[in-house]
């Protein structure tokens, strides 16, 4: 009758000898905390809604151009998207008005050449239908100026977005490296434009423009990533404002900025992030812009 009793003993003895000597579980690999570019397009593919917003201080005024972005994944690392964006000045001696600009549609592509490499790659066209396009009585319509503000407020990058006038067919590629909390990016962009309207007013049929950029990016804790980033836009072409101003054929900025990451559910994490831009050269030195980033990010 005392063997039965003694049962309990040997097999809590069994189970403790056998935890002892059995292989520990390996620990889950962590995930390599990506740095979302400001002015960069994203290294992955996925759907997304974003709301993008730079308030640029000039001397004079002040511009706050907001683009909203949204994507729907398709397949494997390809999405199809539309960025739209809206702008309003304040300029000295001017009132303040809005105007959204013209919509951007397109899909990126962006393929893993590595567990920590990424090609992010896009195609899109401008669609001609924003405010301040065509002629009043043979002059620019007031929202014309409104449009254009847009440009310089976002370093130049997104300048077909603003070229209200003007259709464009735009094309990038990059390369994304992302591993261990530290991300390095890179970037190109080509824009080929034309002319569809305000013939009186725009003197070029066609532009060609280039943009580069290249961004680095840290993840001291998974919520908090700090990063840099450098931006460069340059007219392959000679647009005729240039020979008004030939310091309008190039803009360079950098700037600084930090994000969070919040799950708002199973499915959804906002990235919000703030940061800070400079121009290094003319002409958005010469007109004293100082440009801070807002962003709002919701991946799904």
């Amino acid at each position: 009758m005392k063997a039965p009793a003694r049962l309990p003993v040997i097999l809590a003895v069994l189970a403790v000898s056998g935890s002892a000597n059995a292989e520990p579980e390996p620990k889950p690999q962590q995930k390599s905390s990506y740095s979302l570019p400001w002015g960069l397009r994203p290294a992955t593919a996925g759907s997304v809604l974003r709301a993008d917003t730079a308030l640029a201080f000039q001397d004079k005024a002040t511009t706050v151009a907001t683009v909203f972005h949204g994507a729907v994944k398709v397949a494997d690392d390809t999405a199809i998207f539309l960025r739209a964006p809206l702008v309003h000045d304040a300029t000295e001696g001017a009132s303040s008005r809005s105007a959204i600009g013209n919509p951007l549609v397109g899909a990126s592509y962006a393929p893993p050449l590595s567990r920590t490499v990424r090609l992010p790659t896009m195609v899109g066209v401008t669609l001609p239908v924003g405010m301040g396009g065509g002629t009043d009585g043979g002059k620019a319509p007031a929202s014309y100026r409104i449009s254009s503000s847009g440009t310089y407020a976002r370093s130049a990058m997104d300048n077909a977005l603003f070229a209200v006038n003007y259709t464009a067919l735009v094309l990038g590629a990059g390369v994304a490296f992302a591993d261990k909390g530290f991300t390095v990016q890179a970037e190109t962009t080509l824009l080929r434009l034309a002319r569809v309207r305000g013939e009186s007013i725009e003197k070029d049929r066609g532009r060609t423009n280039l943009t580069l950029g290249v961004h680095a990016g840290y993840a001291f804790h998974p919520a908090l990533t700090v990063s840099v980033e450098a931006r460069y836009q340059r007219w392959i072409s000679t647009p005729a404002a240039l020979s008004a101003d030939p310091s309008k054929r190039d803009a360079l900025t950098a700037g600084i900025g930090a994000r969070t990451k919040i799950a708002i559910s199973k499915s959804a994490v906002m990235r919000p992030g703030v940061a800070y831009f400079h121009p290094l050269d003319d002409p958005m030195a010469k007109n004293g812009y100082r440009v801070v980033i807002v962003d709002i990010p919701v991946s799904f």
